[in-house]
């Protein structure tokens, strides 16, 4: 199964696919380096990315909001030669949903850690993941 498949498949309503559409949108607040205004004014209108429900926009918006709060605590688990800026944005994104949801959300730690993993499975294959592990972990 590809990993278009794997995200097909899931429930319109699912946990994971509230997950996809938020680490989604930030892969490209990442990328293109996004003010925080703008993206929350883009979450609002659905520019881009749709998010399905009220409940979804708030949870984007309230991520945003705390995103330098949440980017602070990654860069606290960071060791060695690792700095924020080396890690790439699809990376980025999954680690600040994966502090949101345990953070923020208090979804428990090994089922976000657990999520974390195999959504970069799909969007990052062949690549050592661990890291993401480690960082998630160590919140």
């Amino acid at each position: 199964m590809d990993y278009k498949e794997k995200i097909d498949n899931n429930a319109e309503n699912s946990p994971r696919l509230h997950r996809l559409q938020r680490i989604k949108y930030l892969y490209r607040f990442f990328l293109l380096k996004i003010d925080k205004n703008v993206a929350k004014q883009e979450v609002i209108d659905n520019f881009q990315i749709i998010f399905k429900n009220e409940i979804e926009i708030n949870s984007m918006l309230n991520l945003i909001d705390n995103i330098d709060e949440l980017v602070e605590k990654i860069i606290k688990q960071l060791k060695g030669d690792w700095s924020w800026e080396r890690i790439n944005p699809i990376k980025k994104a999954i680690l600040i949903n994966g502090a949101y949801e345990i953070l923020m959300l208090e979804i428990p730690r090994a089922i976000t850690t657990n999520e974390a993993m195999e959504i970069a499975r799909i969007y990052i294959p062949g690549e050592d993941i661990k890291f993401i592990n480690g960082c998630l972990d160590n919140l």
